[in-house]
């Protein structure tokens, strides 16, 4: 203990005798002892590896290579670094110029250079920040998103949507100040800290972002839609909560009439249930493997089947079908509709040209959806498979819904008069629905008129709506167009459309959509009875 006194007060001792230009310096100074006894080695071989023993250790604890060693595990990631004072004059600058450059990386890496707001990862290292100082403290996130913000830059001009961007974000700024972060895009997401009611924090949103936005001559009104996740509440990680908010808005951008959604368990459900039905769309269509069913049309006249609809039908992996309706929502939402209908035209080519002739089967109906209609080249994308099928275009009947034809009629008309020129067969679903005009009738190319099973159901009881159904019959004959009446499922409506005058019926009462081979087996049964 008296020898470690002794050399420490010697260490002292030389720091404040140094002197250098003029100014008193504070080197390091280390030191190291050891005592010499009557039966140990000669005094000039202990000073010896005295003095290698202390180099030794002084190289190994070097502040060159202390630092050294920081700046390497900063490179490897680790952000817990601290750069530490040294006595030494030049390494004290050489730590803080690195510590400054460090500082500076970890700006750009964080911040958007753009618009001069976090990004991504500053909100991921903020929102854990947050989380791990105080678990309790609650915090809301709002995620917002400008709808079809794409179309400022194809109409006027990057520039211009950079700066209605800007404008945005400087807005947002206004409430949410240092937390605001660009997620992605037009996507901005901000952080209100604290128990805030979301309906007052939105409020105060719209009221500022739905103020027009002028520049020149220019002048643009925003529609914008927020989704909002809150911690603990909906989640308990960064990485989660994000997720969440994404999802709230992006169903909003889904329901025109939602300005903004909280986050729910039911969320993530839909957005499953969705991920699931287009993953195993694209799965089925790669392997062959997606259904096709077929209902079979009766002729009352001859008491035959002489056509059939094929129908598309999705397997849910648990045993049972998605409801189609569903999935052909699902499909145009993602654009993947066009697959479908060129799957589902390309076994309906095959089962006629297998066993069309042999089951006395005249033709087979497609559904088209119109957003196949608009898809470019539709028209010499449908007569072309058709044709390489080998089949007559007559054996073809292409399936149009009179509600989707209202939306986009003028530029539908051009398309399905190109098809009927063809030879191709095509029907209007789902008359009397709710729209119908029997001007249709006569100013767009229909073969086949396809009344719904509502107007069917409502004629049973109502002379009014029987008086309906036999004019719309009655029109469709004049106009040469065959009528066939869907969902035709008792006794009852069959005997008020044959008192209409229909001939052709498709519905349960005969028989439900089934698998082909089962189809091939109904029919021949049919046909020897």
């Amino acid at each position: 203990g008296a020898l470690m006194d002794i050399c420490q007060g010697l260490s002292i001792e030389l720091i404040w005798k140094f002197n250098a230009d003029k100014k008193k310096n504070f080197p390091n100074v280390g030191y190291q002892f050891a005592r010499y006894l009557q039966d140990g080695m000669e005094p000039a071989v202990l000073v010896d590896e005295l003095i290698r023993s202390y180099f030794s250790r002084v190289s190994e604890q070097s502040p060159v290579r202390s630092l050294t060693d920081k700046v390497q595990q900063l490179i490897k990631g680790d952000r817990a670094v601290v750069f530490e004072e040294y006595a030494d004059t030049d390494m004290m600058c050489l730590s803080k110029t690195i510590n400054q450059h460090r500082k500076m990386v970890e700006q750009l890496a964080y911040q958007d250079p753009v618009y001069h707001v976090g990004n991504r990862s500053k909100y991921l290292r903020d929102v854990r920040m947050l989380i791990a100082y105080d678990k309790k403290r609650r915090f809301t996130l709002y995620c917002l998103d400008i709808c079809s913000f794409s179309k400022y830059n194809e109409l006027f001009s990057v520039e211009t949507g950079d700066r209605i961007l800007r404008e945005f974000s400087q807005r947002l700024r206004e409430l949410f100040q240092d937390n605001l972060y660009r997620i992605n895009g037009d996507v901005f997401l901000g952080i209100i800290l604290g128990d805030h009611e979301p309906e007052t924090v939105i409020e105060k949103l719209y009221d500022r972002l739905t103020e027009p936005i002028e520049f020149g001559s220019m002048r643009f009104v925003l529609d914008v839609k927020c989704g909002v996740c809150s911690y603990p509440q909906h989640a308990r990680t960064s990485e989660e909560l994000l997720e969440y908010a994404q999802i709230a808005v992006h169903y909003s951008k889904e329901h025109d009439e939602e300005r903004y959604t909280v986050y729910d368990d039911k969320l993530t459900e839909i957005l499953r249930y969705e991920e699931n039905i287009l993953k195993y769309i694209e799965q089925d269509i790669e392997e062959n493997r997606l259904e096709v069913w077929y209902q079979p049309i009766m002729n009352l006249t001859t008491g035959q089947y002489t056509a059939v609809e094929a129908l598309l039908r999705l397997s849910n992996r648990k045993g049972g079908y998605y409801p189609t309706n569903r999935v052909i929502e699902i499909a145009e939402k993602y654009r993947v509709v066009g697959q479908i209908g060129s799957y589902v035209l390309q076994k309906a080519c095959d089962f006629i040209r297998e066993y069309g002739d042999e089951l006395g089967i005249e033709y087979v109906s497609v559904n088209l959806s119109v957003q196949q209609l608009m898809m470019e080249n539709c028209v010499e994308g449908i007569t072309a498979q058709i044709e390489n099928s080998g089949i007559a275009f007559r054996r073809i009947c292409l399936e149009v819904t009179e509600t989707f034809l209202i939306q986009s009629l003028d530029y539908v008309q051009d398309i399905l008069v190109q098809l009927s020129h063809t030879g191709i067969s095509i029907a209007l679903d789902d008359f009397g629905a709710g729209y119908s005009s029997l001007n249709y009738l006569s100013k767009l190319p229909i073969d086949i008129l396809k009344i719904d099973r509502l107007l069917t159901q409502q004629s049973v009881d109502s002379k009014k709506q029987l008086a309906v159904l036999k004019t719309i019959v009655e029109m469709a004959k004049l106009n040469d167009i065959f009528v066939v009446t869907e969902g035709v499922e008792t006794k009852e409506e069959l005997d008020v459309i044959r008192e209409a005058g229909t001939n052709y019926i498709q519905g349960y009462y005969f028989s439900r959509p089934v698998p082909k081979n089962a189809l091939i087996e109904l029919l021949n049964e049919t046909r020897r009875n």
